[in-house]
């Protein structure tokens, strides 16, 4: 048996503003962790989760299979890949347990979220346990492919501001390499059975696309909500289990009514614009995956140095653990230094800025239910905070553009390197939910405030800037330089040959191996 425990004591709620200026936080709870508990034993798994509620794994029919893959790699590894892909040095958004980043919210958390959410809803409907466990290990098993750093490898081979969506192409293939079928037909599942693109009809409420929720959206949504923002108490019941139910007839996951509806959308719709798809976050992705391609153009991941082999494709080595990466911030070549001194400050003022600016502006959002509109995430409205702080850090320009003609002397300024930041995925939801009189309704079409923030975010994300880092000329040499040689040595890394399985297999287990005490040192330095 061991015991996982998040170590994180939230921050006293004090809702005063650089200028003095006292807020009501009668309307805020703040009683939420985003991180669960877990207890480990040979025969159960025991999951202690703020959101969901208690699970415990061991006694249903069927449970065998979770016993068995909460030690196989693929479930290991998950414990040091990042959900949010920044490390935290890089990180825009202070967490509500830490004002320096994201502190360890992993696949691993998403995981077991998943599948206890899974688990909560299909009691309730009475599906049959053979059923449920299929839907439990698609749900548990959807993301265990992902790569190291999460969507840091979609962008890498699919090219920034693509679908993000390689990771699922590559699911089966990676299931077979790793033997994940051996387990499971040990308990009478087939490797076919738990693919996302094998989800049964009717069960849409596991796996849907956007704007349909889904287990996926609500909890990854859920988890961040806890993480990033202070909750309301409207918002803090909408990132509960009794705020969701699936519709027996139709497979929809619906909300259990129009103000947790209104809640959870007006929550989950910021978050693109004031995180993932934020400009400056739009950047600090940009800086990593350019950083990650150089240390593999300069073949320096950690795991080169255990498989030194003509296997080179950075498509095999993208399957270890985000320590493999960001431990070479520090050891490697001046590119890679020269990206982390930058980003690392970048990171550092953007967090400061939302912690001090930015975290007032989104509280009185939440609490305005005729907002039309989301903050613009490069405006405050505050007039006080326009005279003192701007939202982006000082060595840092960002512009506007429809075409980077637009800019007479881009990547031409002898003072700054320049980047072009495209739309990234947009991630975003629109409930239906069960009203009063026992109908569904549709929260968009019920609420034209909701409406007009939906089209807001569109038009927000669809924003294509260009980034301008201010430089001396000696970094100005050195990043251009490094961003050369990515753009000339990539493609041939790319056309490399691919792994055999077995030293596939091979790292990928040794990855796994990493994961664990790589976790627990995260925990215990958070503390």
């Amino acid at each position: 048996m061991y015991l996982m425990r998040e170590i994180a004591a939230r921050i006293p709620f004090q809702m005063t503003d650089p200028e003095g200026i006292s807020y009501d936080n009668s309307h805020w709870s703040g009683t939420l962790k985003p991180f669960p508990n877990y207890e480990i034993w040979d025969e159960k798994i025991v999951i202690d989760d703020d959101i969901w509620g208690r699970v415990e794994i061991g006694q249903e029919e069927g449970d065998g299979v979770f016993l068995e893959l909460v030690a196989h790699p693929l479930m290991r590894r998950l414990h040091s890949i990042a959900q949010l892909t920044l490390p935290p040095f890089m990180e825009t958004m202070p967490g509500i347990y830490s004002t320096s980043g994201d502190h360890g919210f992993t696949r691993w958390h998403h995981a077991w979220g998943s599948l206890a959410f899974v688990r909560k809803k299909g009691t309730e409907l009475g599906i049959e346990p053979r059923t449920l466990r299929r839907l439990e290990l698609t749900a548990l098993l959807s993301d265990a492919t992902q790569w190291l750093g999460s969507h840091l490898g979609d962008f890498m081979f699919e090219g920034f501001g693509g679908s993000e969506s390689e990771h699922d192409k590559v699911q089966k293939q990676v299931f077979e390499k790793v033997r994940l079928a051996e387990v499971l037909e040990r308990h009478g599942f087939s490797l076919d059975e738990v693919l996302l693109s094998s989800l049964p009809d009717g069960f849409g409420w596991v796996e849907e696309s956007s704007p349909a929720l889904c287990t996926d959206r609500v909890d990854y949504g859920a988890r961040q909500i806890a993480k990033h923002l202070l909750l309301t108490s409207d918002v803090e019941q909408a990132i509960r289990p009794e705020a969701f139910v699936v519709d027996p007839a139709t497979g929809e996951l619906l909300m259990t009514g129009e103000r947790l509806a209104r809640a959870f959308t007006k929550a989950f719709l910021i978050l693109p614009t004031e995180h993932w798809g934020e400009p400056v976050h739009r950047l600090q992705l940009h800086l990593l995956q350019e950083a990650a391609k150089h240390l593999f153009v300069h073949q320096e991941p950690m795991m080169f140095d255990i498989f030194r082999s003509a296997y080179v494709n950075p498509q095999d080595f993208m399957h270890s653990i985000d320590g493999d990466i960001t431990t070479r911030f520090g050891i490697s070549n001046a590119f890679i230094w020269a990206i982390k001194d930058i980003s690392a400050e970048i990171g550092r003022q953007k967090r400061l800025i939302n912690q001090t600016v930015r975290q007032s502006e989104l509280q009185q959002y939440l609490l305005d239910d005729t907002a039309t509109e989301l903050p613009d995430p490069l405006v405050s409205k505050n007039s006080i905070h326009r005279k003192r702080h701007s939202l982006l850090p000082p060595n840092l320009e960002i512009i506007e553009v429809e075409d980077v003609s637009e800019i007479p002397d881009f990547k031409n300024n002898p003072l700054t390197v320049d980047f072009e930041l495209p739309s990234l995925k947009r991630r975003w939801i629109r409930p239906r939910y069960i009203a009063d009189d026992g109908t569904i309704k549709d929260i968009a079409e019920e609420d034209p405030a909701i409406m007009s923030l939906l089209l807001h975010q569109e038009q927000l994300l669809n924003k294509k800037y260009v980034a301008r880092v201010l430089v001396n000329s000696d970094y100005k040499k050195i990043l251009e330089n490094g961003l050369r040689e990515n753009h000339d040595h990539w493609p041939e890394l790319m056309a490399s040959p691919r792994m055999p399985d077995d030293i596939f297999r091979a790292n990928f287990e040794r990855a796994a191996d990493f994961g664990v005490p790589h976790r627990m040192a995260q925990i215990l330095w958070a503390r």
